[in-house]
Formats: C-alpha cells, sequence, structure tokens
C-alpha cells in the first residue's frame, strides 16, 4: 500500500514542479548523477551519429545534458526544458554558457529562436527520459505534431507496449511506435531500458526506443 501511494505520489506531474519541497538537496542530488552508466548512452550517440545539437524535454538540473559536454565536443548545442525551475536555476548556475542553455518555455517560437541563435536549423537529437508518463497521449501527439519539424533523432525511455495497455496501478504503459508513426517518426530500434527495474510492470514495458523523423 505505502510502496503504491509512492508510486502514484510520483506519477504526478505537481511533484515534479515541487519536488524541491519536499527535498531542497534533490536536484544536486541529480547533477552528481551525470557519469552514471546508463546516461552515457546520450553522449555515445551523439559521437556515434556525429551530432551538433540536443534537445532534452524534462532536463532536471541537467545530468543528462552535463553527461554529453562532459564526454563530446564543446561545439554540441544543448537546449534542456522543464517545468521545475528550480531545478533549471541550478542547471544555468552549474551548467549555462553559450552552448549550453535552458528553457521553461516549450513553445514552437522558442526552440526555434533558440536555433536560430545558435545557427541551427534543428535538434539532432531529443531526449524524452522517463517523462513523458507524465503526460496523456493526446498532449504528447500535440507536442510532436508542433515542434517535430525541429527535430531529427528522438529517443524516449518510458513505459511502452503495442498490445493492451499494461498497468501496476499508478504507472501505465502507451504505445510509442503507435503515436510516434502519428506524428512522423519511424522506430529505429527497441531496446529495455537501462533504469532500474522495479516490479514485472517496470521488467515488462520500461523501454528506450529511437525514432528518425519522416518529416
Amino acid at each position: 500500500m505505502i510502496k503504491h501511494f509512492k508510486n502514484y505520489i510520483k506519477t504526478n506531474k505537481y511533484f515534479w514542479q515541487y519536488r524541491h519541497w519536499l527535498d531542497k538537496d534533490v536536484w544536486a542530488s541529480y547533477l552528481s548523477d551525470s557519469s552514471s552508466k546508463r546516461r552515457n548512452f546520450y553522449s555515445n550517440f551523439v559521437l556515434r551519429k556525429k551530432l551538433n545539437s540536443v534537445f532534452e524535454f524534462g532536463c532536471a538540473s541537467g545530468p543528462n545534458l552535463k553527461n554529453i559536454r562532459d564526454n563530446t565536443s564543446n561545439d554540441v548545442y544543448l537546449l534542456g526544458y522543464d517545468i521545475n525551475k528550480s531545478a533549471l536555476n541550478l542547471a544555468q548556475k552549474k551548467l549555462g554558457d553559450r552552448r549550453t542553455q535552458f528553457t521553461s518555455n516549450i513553445e514552437h517560437y522558442e526552440l526555434k529562436n533558440r536555433l536560430m541563435a545558435a545557427g541551427l536549423q534543428r535538434f539532432d537529437l531529443a531526449i524524452y527520459d522517463r517523462v513523458l508518463y507524465l503526460i496523456d497521449e493526446d498532449a504528447i501527439k500535440k507536442h510532436f505534431m508542433t515542434t517535430g519539424d525541429l527535430l531529427r533523432y528522438i529517443v524516449i525511455d518510458d513505459f511502452h507496449a503495442c498490445g493492451a495497455q499494461q498497468t501496476n496501478g499508478a504507472y501505465f504503459s502507451k504505445n510509442y511506435i503507435k503515436i510516434m508513426g502519428a506524428c512522423g517518426f519511424e522506430i529505429t530500434e527497441l531496446n529495455d531500458s537501462e533504469h532500474l527495474a522495479g516490479d514485472s510492470f517496470f521488467k515488462k514495458t520500461a523501454k528506450q526506443l529511437i525514432f528518425h523523423s519522416n518529416r
């Protein structure tokens, strides 16, 4: 019962928006995890594909972006978005510079203007690392239909199932292949997530999906 309640809280976007009220050091802890093995996937992907720009939706205090910056060229442009301004303030303080930036504005014009200022037309990679489970399917489709022209590769690490929706009572799977296909993106890889698995729901549905734009 206690575990279920904790999971229910973690699936509420307001928990993430105001999480620092419960733990003032939470975002510093996130940032200190930038060198964890699972985050190396993103820097390795940037190197393997020779990418020049990365956007992260739900970047928190920037651990994934810091991992990329620490392990790739300083010329890679990084932009992080999050709803928690406390997390963004820490990220900006610790990482912010000409090529590593953060915003609380997800509007298309904001992303476009950031790209133009950096001399770019779109983001080579967009990261959605264990964040889309907080958003309903219609909002996800709207986001990708609106911003999809600015994104080349997309990595979604979340709860995925192609058949009937799966749940453990707090978390629910989505069919990301179907959702992203409707938004003009083709699946290129489907792997098990490298996040730590909890119950059987996590072990069955926690996946890492890589998409490429057809737009």
